[in-house]
């Protein structure tokens, strides 16, 4: 064989050698693959609202309501500025006292976004029984008052 023939039979087993290096290179260093994944949409608990209970509401003499919203969700919450509606309710043994013989003012959250695990204080709530000496409040001694706070918020 000439030693044209050997160099021409040597590059080209070095030219195939070559190539298919790689296309075992490529063909190594291809991959696929494939997988799932979740994710849990959050349940909101609801804001809890306590409040200090009032004694001895004496009539013309206004009474802070001492509240608290808390927040047990891990995140933070945004409570609407004016958001807190409080319903009075008299007990059953005292149905005849009328709440008329009492005015209320609504409190409002001193920080409208509650933190997570957190609370803020309802400020500017005020009860009083008005003092009317043309009306018997008999009927009101010993009763006592229910308030039903009730607000609204969202997730933030």
């Amino acid at each position: 064989m000439s030693t044209y023939r050997k160099v021409a039979a040597t590059g080209a087993v070095l030219i195939g050698v070559a190539l298919a290096g790689t296309g075992t290179a490529f063909a190594y260093w291809s991959t696929g693959g494939s997988g799932t994944g979740t994710a849990t949409v959050a349940t909101i608990q609801p804001l809890v609202v306590t409040q200090v209970p009032v004694q001895n509401l004496l009539a013309g003499k206004p009474t802070a309501l001492v509240a608290k919203i808390s927040n047990v969700n891990s995140f933070d919450i945004s409570v609407a500025q004016h958001p807190v509606t409080l319903t009075p309710a008299v007990d059953k043994a005292h149905q005849a006292c009328d709440l008329k013989n009492f005015v209320l003012t609504t409190p409002t959250p001193a920080n409208p976004m509650v933190q997570a695990n957190s609370s803020t204080d309802l400020v500017g709530g005020v009860v009083t029984m008005l003092n009317l000496p043309s009306v018997n409040q008999d009927v009101c001694q010993g009763a006592t008052l229910t308030f039903s706070y009730t607000l609204s918020g969202s997730a933030k």
